[in-house]
């Protein structure tokens, strides 16, 4: 099994996972992992980052959430 803990293109992937905030970076991201995964099956380690993309989907669902309430409270006022 080939180390994979230094290979810049997976230090990219993963730096892509950890820097995504809003829905086209998270995807951008996931479509990154996906290709990774898709061509270094064997590299389990990288799997983790997907629940770091999936928590950062629901942080970014939920500010969503916040902006929509704010924009209809505003509008109400």
């Amino acid at each position: 099994m080939m180390n994979y803990a230094e290979h810049p293109e997976r230090e990219r992937v993963l730096n892509l996972a950890l820097r995504a905030r809003t829905f086209s970076e998270i995807a951008a991201a996931n479509l990154e992992m996906d290709r990774w995964v898709a061509d270094h099956p064997e590299d389990l380690g990288i799997r983790d980052a997907y629940e770091v993309l999936d928590n950062m989907q629901e942080i970014a669902e939920f500010q969503q959430q916040e902006e929509q309430s704010r924009s209809l409270v505003g509008m109400a006022s």
